[in-house]
């Protein structure tokens, strides 16, 4: 690639198709196997307790939620 243009179409690629659909079937079965495995060791008992949030930022939270909902309903709407 050469100053923002595309690669290369002159040398051909060293993978066949099928050897890139393996490929990618590999990282996507890899990519399974890390969610399942997090998903497994998650522990809800080693969460933080829950705590009120100082009453600022929760002014900031409910000030984003009523924007939030004010641009939906003028999309829906």
């Amino acid at each position: 690639m050469f100053w923002g243009k595309g690669p290369d179409k002159s040398q051909p690629s060293k993978e066949s198709p099928e050897e890139k659909v393996k490929d990618a079937a590999d990282e996507v079965k890899k990519a399974a196997k890390d969610v399942q495995k997090t998903v497994k060791d998650f522990d809800p008992d080693k969460l933080p307790d829950r705590h009120k949030l100082p009453k600022s930022l929760q002014n900031i939270v409910d000030k984003a939620d009523r924007e939030e909902n004010f641009y939906n309903e003028l999309v829906d709407g």
